[in-house]
């Protein structure tokens, strides 16, 4: 039991300085730089509320990477996602739309193919 004890002390020990040094807002200081309130007023800033969904998932240390990678698709989806329900005009979201199908069908005929 007192082994026991001592691994859990150790495993808290270890997730504090994890989370101290790889949770919001330390590394998250990208997001203050895209200045979201300002420069898009009409989304919802939820980077807060996307890391701990990340989290739930993502929940081992190991996985600090794949947290930060994931919270930063997530949150500019999320950005994209306000642009076409709030923001953009019909004709706006239509050029948008087709500038990004052009830059995924660019992105894939770059990719290498496999044989």
């Amino acid at each position: 039991m007192q082994e026991k004890k001592k691994e859990f002390k150790l495993y808290e020990s270890v997730k504090q300085k994890y989370f101290r040094f790889h949770s919001y807002p330390f590394n998250h200081r990208w997001w203050k730089d895209i200045d979201v309130a300002t420069k898009f007023p009409f989304a919802r800033d939820r980077i807060v509320e996307l890391f701990f969904w990340i989290s739930g998932a993502y929940f081992e240390p190991e996985f600090a990477v794949a947290r930060d990678i994931l919270t930063k698709v997530i949150a500019l989806t999320s950005i994209l996602d306000d642009m076409y329900d709030v923001y953009g005009t019909l004709e706006e979201l239509v050029i948008l739309t087709e500038a990004i199908e052009k830059s995924v069908i660019h992105s894939f005929s770059q990719t290498s193919e496999f044989d």
